[in-house]
């Protein structure tokens, strides 16, 4: 897509912010980071892939729920902590509470 966002495209974006599925955390978790502007450029890209892939491998969409998003990015947090740590020389462990 173009650095400019259709109308109809950027208000669907935008109806993310309180969606329940995986592009709607995928874009909440970037906007906090990055900002709106950003999250919403890149969770347009994300879009016009999946689309792009489906029109051209004519294949479905796949949903998947926001709690396996949040696991799979709370299990890459942790490879990167546990990774960060042995660069330092460091090793993580669990604590019980």
């Amino acid at each position: 897509m173009s650095v400019i966002i259709c109308p109809t495209l950027f208000d669907a974006l935008w109806a993310l912010n309180n969606s329940k599925c995986y592009l709607g955390s995928f874009y909440r978790k970037l906007s906090s980071r990055k900002g709106s502007f950003v999250a919403i450029k890149a969770t347009d890209r994300k879009v016009a892939v999946i689309f792009w892939n489906m029109m051209t491998k004519k294949t479905e969409f796949e949903t998947h729920s926001q709690e396996e998003y949040e696991t799979k990015y709370k299990d890459r947090q942790l490879q990167n902590l546990e990774k960060m740590a042995k660069k330092l020389g460091m090793k993580l462990q669990k604590i019980l509470l």
